[in-house]
């Protein structure tokens, strides 16, 4: 955010000293209607432009893209698999292969609850192939985030599902 804020700062700042300057130029003898004067005047303001679409896209990344995210995720937990559906996105794991359940505080009392997977095929998968972990991206990650229970949300996690033996 402060980035963003900085950024947003930048473009106000940018449009104060681009109409100083823009009547430096017209004071100078340039005609305000000429084609020189607007090509100017229209390369200043779309620096500008793109300057304040900047910061409000880090803002909009920042801030109310992860909300959206967090409501429109849903888990299952089955007896054998895990399953986090996020619109056509769908990321699922073998309950077998969590060895730990972790939990991190999210603010506003919640917590982010992480599985930590092992074993040679530990990894979630995704519709697109085997899940790794990226940067900082919208893909779906073995997170349950902004969970409310985060203790419940262990337990059931970490406890082992009981199987029926075929006979």
């Amino acid at each position: 955010m402060a980035i963003s804020g900085f950024t947003v700062f930048a473009g106000m700042e940018m449009v104060a000293r681009a109409i100083a300057a823009l009547g430096k130029v017209a004071r100078s003898g340039l005609p305000y209607l000429s084609p020189q004067f607007m090509a100017l005047a229209a390369g200043v303001f779309l620096a500008v432009a793109v300057v304040l679409v900047v910061g409000g896209y880090i803002a909009y990344d920042t801030l109310i893209r992860p909300a959206k995210l967090v409501g429109d995720t849903r888990y299952l937990i089955t007896d054998k698999r895990v399953l986090i559906q996020r619109g056509g996105e769908e990321l699922h794991l073998d309950r077998s292969k969590i060895v730990e359940v972790i939990d991190a505080p999210a603010g506003d009392g919640l917590s982010n609850v992480f599985m930590v997977l092992d074993g040679p095929q530990a990894r979630a998968l995704a519709a697109h192939g085997a899940f790794g972990e990226m940067e900082r991206s919208p893909h779906l990650r073995p997170v349950f985030e902004a969970v409310a229970d985060a203790e419940g949300a262990r337990r059931v996690l970490g406890e082992r599902p009981v199987l029926p033996y075929a006979a």
